[in-house]
């Protein structure tokens, strides 16, 4: 077996508070705590924080003013890398970062079923790595596989299938992969299919990867995945880059 050699990796730490679901809640350096918690199928954050000497509370999204407020609550519908929350006129200040919490990893020896290389992808602690078919003991981590569909190699009908795709499924894992438009945001739950492109073959750009273990609909145990597909070759090589995004249902996915 070819063993996975991880490129990079950007852990998700930090500190100074804790996101509601587990996990920290971002960077340190905090003056005050924060809380988050995904709602609305993984398109915003309801935040939370500690109540501190304040006349009102500015929400900041990526540097912009998005809200100001004098509540400690507030739901974030604007995609971003980095949230703060400063209590005005205090200076006092909180921040949520949210890019810190994708980890990167560099597949470069995954590939069609039949290829040279091993088939199935799967996660563990949201660092990518690469499995054989024949692997048994590791078909629960199976996440998506490289296949054809043809005895050979046939780069026009190669395909992302979820592990449930096959009459005898690797494990129930319900996932979904759909194209990746543009921004950080991944579609939403309706745009995934569990054997795609399925016409024209895998191709050099970004898809979004759903990882539901459950099998149900959308829920915070739920994690999503850009994949950005860097090369596709002849013998049926898939050299990508994968963003995990470890906050369970969100769908913002920023590049740390």
């Amino acid at each position: 077996m070819k063993r996975l050699v991880v490129l990079g990796l950007l852990a998700a730490c930090g500190g100074g508070y804790t996101g509601e679901g587990g996990g920290d809640g971002g960077g340190g350096g905090s003056d005050f705590a924060i809380a988050y918690r995904v709602v609305s199928g993984g398109s915003a954050l309801e935040l939370s924080w500690e109540r501190v000497q304040a006349d009102t509370y500015r929400v900041y999204a990526d540097g912009e003013l998005v809200a100001s407020v004098t509540d400690t609550a507030y739901t974030l519908t604007v995609p971003c890398g980095l949230v703060e929350v400063e209590a005005y006129p205090s200076g006092l200040w909180a921040r949520l970062d949210i890019a810190e919490k994708v980890i990167v990893s560099r597949v470069s020896d995954w590939g069609e079923m039949d290829s040279p290389y091993n088939p199935a992808l799967g996660f563990e602690e949201g660092v990518a790595r690469t499995y054989p078919e024949a692997d048994a003991a590791h078909y629960g981590n199976f996440e998506a596989l490289l296949d054809d569909g043809y005895s050979g190699v046939y780069l026009y009908e190669l395909d992302l299938r979820g592990p449930t795709s096959y009459s005898l499924p690797y494990n129930s894992h319900k996932n979904g992969f759909a194209p990746w438009g543009s921004g950080i945001v991944a579609p939403d739950t309706s745009q995934y299919r569990e054997v795609y492109p399925d016409q024209g073959g895998l191709t050099p750009g970004s898809y979004a990867l759903w990882l539901n273990p459950e099998g149900l609909g959308w829920d915070t145990l739920d994690h999503f995945v850009k994949l950005v597909v860097e090369s596709v070759e002849t013998d049926g090589k898939v050299v990508a880059t994968l963003y995990y995004q470890s906050i369970g249902g969100l769908r913002w996915i920023p590049e740390p």
